[in-house]
């Protein structure tokens, strides 16, 4: 068996330049430590317990200075994106996570949420921060701003947004000085919700690194820059979190309860102000007065003069703290944040950011390279770093009572919690990065079943949904017709757990899989490979309650039943085969009744005689037309690799079907239009349009000569550029045929597998 898709190493943190910090920073040791050793032999023995106290107080000092002692540094040079959009634009571009319990949106020209509880979905927008950037340049006295911000009316020159996975970049420019701010969440990769590398990723702080270059042939003298936001909530924290910083603090309504904080070095020459015009008081002479601990908070930093092409940079600690805010269970029972067990409070918390700064920056750079394997296109790229964000949004890291950590995922704006069909598509990414995550989700679900007559058991929708979590599925409470989708369910369960076993080398439940395969298996009644099963009676594991459901499919479409229902449904027929074809490869035996090898080549076979039709059933709407998706039900093959039941299907058939679909379902816009769910639908999925570029890069790896799926990731810049109607939030999510125009986004978390386009990751 082949497979593109191997365990790496987790990236390993660099060497600390400052503080103690968790054990895996390196401290390196003073330069005089040999001399000191050299000599100390020779003192007499009572002098020898003061010369190691004096040793240890100098090597204490030297440790605990504060990383940046200067206004500016030369060494803190700012991401490359991998693209660049010109501005004034409705672009999205979210900064954080429910885990970190800080949203930073950079959605509309002028608009920034940043809240500590916010929890974004349909109709909630947070409060506004006020973040705002301005430069004054002493050689014309002007003040000018970075978007996005309303706090003056003039705007720097030539701005434009950039974006890599982890950061954003905005940057302008006037009297020959260019300016660019960059927000970091920081992303390294994990093994464990313990170790470093996790609580980087997963802690409440971001980095803001202010960059100013001179862009001209002659030296340009001082100047200064603002960073500011509205709601202080106290005068500025001196010498805190820790001697040589100082910290302002935010409290809006969107906070709720929570405290932001902006920390930033001490330096010679820079100012601190609070108070109702602290813009103002800047445009005057780039100094702040004043500290009343209300309405605006900011801070001056002076430039000095810079040389031609000289350029210096700082860096500033932008962090969030919250006791309360997280998820309640069943019983009412509150999951706080998992951050609280990591620090005593956020000087703790604040401290850590200072002390991994350097592993923080160099971590994330390491891993935004990784997006430039998921395609050589930067309309790809760009789709990508969207579709993280609109995945890393959606994180929810919390801890249970007795301590133990619990991980959900929301379903965009619609605010499902860790939906088992969206984990079919983010656990490609999610499992890869970080098990752990995929480990406690898989821990969640497998304990949230229905039963039928027959005591066969099909996992349920979802954990919950607005942040609490709900007894049977959330999904139940919507309204008009909800149909459970037991068999994708079963499917996505059962792939996500070999991709998690394929990562970490071990097993996790061989015997709940054979019963999610058995139980699936059972819906194809008459065993002619074909799903038949079009409702269901079956009731709650323990006791719960029962309900009689219409049995559907993930690939709703906007007009057509066949592709909602899941008796006939080509995809998931094919989805069945593929699966149990993964099963039989890994050595899975049935409870009774035929192998799962000569299952699959059953379903695969009943797939093929239905391949250009949405489903086998006749009497369903535009059950002839052809299946847009059909690449989905292969979305695992390029983590699990290839088998022979496989193989034969794809070279007999299956890879010609995903060609021919894709062409019909892009009708006459191949060049511009997003793969459709069906050649008779207008509505384009973008989380499944994009598992043709995972399947077809895979399959060009496998089968260098086969002419194959037409990637759609490269379309994805034009899409986000041109989309029309609705909030300008939110990340990948659907859109309309043939213009693409937006339709809704609300930070969907399911297009981040396209990233398992990539071969393999370093």
């Amino acid at each position: 068996m082949t497979g593109s898709w191997s365990p790496q190493p987790v990236l390993p943190a660099c060497p600390a330049t400052t503080g103690f910090g968790p054990t895996r920073l390196r401290i390196r040791p003073p330069a005089t430590s040999r001399h000191l050793r050299g000599t100390a032999s020779s003192l007499p023995v009572r002098a020898w317990p003061i010369t190691v106290l004096g040793l240890l107080a100098l090597l204490m000092s030297s440790i605990m200075q504060p990383r940046i002692d200067q206004a500016w540094a030369t060494d803190e040079p700012v991401f490359t994106p991998v693209a660049w959009k010109s501005y004034p634009n409705n672009d999205s571009v979210e900064m954080g996570d429910h885990s970190l319990n800080l949203n930073f949106s950079f959605g509309g020209p002028n608009d920034v949420v940043s809240s500590a509880a916010h929890n974004t979905h349909f109709g909630s927008r947070g409060s506004p921060s006020g973040f705002s950037v301005l430069l004054r340049t002493s050689s014309d006295g002007a003040t000018r701003k970075l978007p996005p911000t309303d706090a003056i009316s003039s705007r720097l020159s030539s701005v434009r947004v950039g974006l890599t996975p982890t950061s954003t970049l905005v940057e302008g420019a006037n009297a020959g000085l260019r300016l660019t701010y960059q927000v970091t969440k920081p992303y390294l990769p994990s093994d464990t919700v313990d170790e470093l590398n996790s609580q980087i990723t997963n802690g409440p702080f971001m980095y803001v690194r202010l960059q100013v270059r001179n862009t001209t042939t002659s030296s340009r003298p001082a100047s200064a820059v603002y960073v500011g936001f509205n709601a202080s909530c106290g005068p500025p924290l001196d010498e805190w979190p820790r001697p040589g910083w100082r910290a302002l603090r935010m409290c809006n309504a969107g906070d709720t309860g929570g405290t932001r904080y902006l920390v930033a070095p001490k330096t010679d020459g820079s100012s601190w102000g609070t108070g109702t015009d602290t813009v103002s008081d800047f445009q005057g002479d780039g100094i702040l007065s004043g500290a009343d601990g209300t309405g605006k908070a900011a801070i001056a930093l002076p430039v000095p003069a810079l040389a031609a092409g000289a350029q210096h940079s700082t860096t500033l600690v932008y962090g969030a703290w919250h006791d309360d805010a997280g998820i309640t269970a069943v019983d009412g029972t509150r999951y706080r944040f998992y951050y609280r067990g990591w620090w005593a409070g956020p000087a703790a918390m604040l401290g850590f950011a200072i002390d991994n700064m350097g592993a923080a920056f160099a971590g994330s750079a390491s891993f935004d390279e990784r997006v430039r394997q998921v395609s050589p296109d930067t309309g790809a790229q760009y789709g990508a770093s969207h579709a993280f964000r609109g995945w890393r949004h959606a994180n929810w890291l919390v801890r249970t009572p007795v301590g133990r950590p619990f991980f959900a995922v929301t379903e965009g704006a619609f605010n499902y919690l860790s939906t088992v069909d969206v984990g079919y598509d983010y656990h490609t990414f999610q499992t890869r990065y970080e098990p752990w995550k995929s480990r406690l989700e898989l821990d969640q679900w497998r304990t949230r079943y229905e039963v039928d007559g027959d005591g066969n058991i099909f996992l349920i929708h979802d954990l919950g949904k607005d942040g609490k979590l709900t007894a049977g599925p959330a999904y139940d409470q919507k309204s008009g017709v909800r149909r459970h989708m037991p068999i994708e369910h079963n499917l996505d369960m059962v792939a996500m757990v070999f991709a998690w076993e394929r990562r970490t080398g071990q097993s996790f439940d061989r015997a709940l899989v054979q019963q999610l395969l058995d139980s699936a298996e059972a819906h194809d009644r008459d065993q002619d490979g074909s799903i038949d099963v079009a409702a269901m009676t079956a009731c709650l594991q323990g006791g719960g309650s029962c309900r009689t459901s219409q049995l559907g499919t993930t690939y709703d479409g906007s007009l057509s039943e066949a592709s909602k229902v899941q008796a006939g449904n080509t995809i998931l027929t094919t989805k069945m085969g593929v699966i149990e074809s993964f099963a039989a490869s890994r050595g899975y035996v049935p409870r009774s009744g035929a192998s799962y090898a000569t299952r699959a080549q059953r379903h695969l076979d009943q797939a093929g005689a239905f391949k250009n039709d949405l489903s086998s059933d006749p009497t369903l709407d535009h059950h002839a037309a052809n299946p847009g998706y059909l690449a989905d039900a292969l979305l695992y093959a390029p983590i699990l690799g290839s088998n022979p039941i496989l193989d034969g299907a794809l070279s007999s058939w299956l890879n010609d079907a995903m060609v021919a679909n894709q062409r019909a379902v892009y009708g006459s816009y191949s060049t511009t239009a997003i793969a459709r769910n069906s050649s008779e639908e207008t509505i384009t999925w973008i989380s499944k349009a994009v598992a043709g570029d995972v399947v077809g890069a895979w399959i060009r790896r496998q089968w260098p000569t086969w002419t194959t799926l037409q990637p759609d990731g490269p379309k994805l810049w034009d899409t986000w550029n041109r989309r029309v109607g609705g909030e300008p939030y939110g990340t990948f999510d659907f859109a309309t045929y043939p213009s693409n125009s937006y339709k809704s986004a609300g930070w969907y978390p399911r297009a981040v597998s396209i990233w398992t386009s990539a071969p393999d990751f370093p």
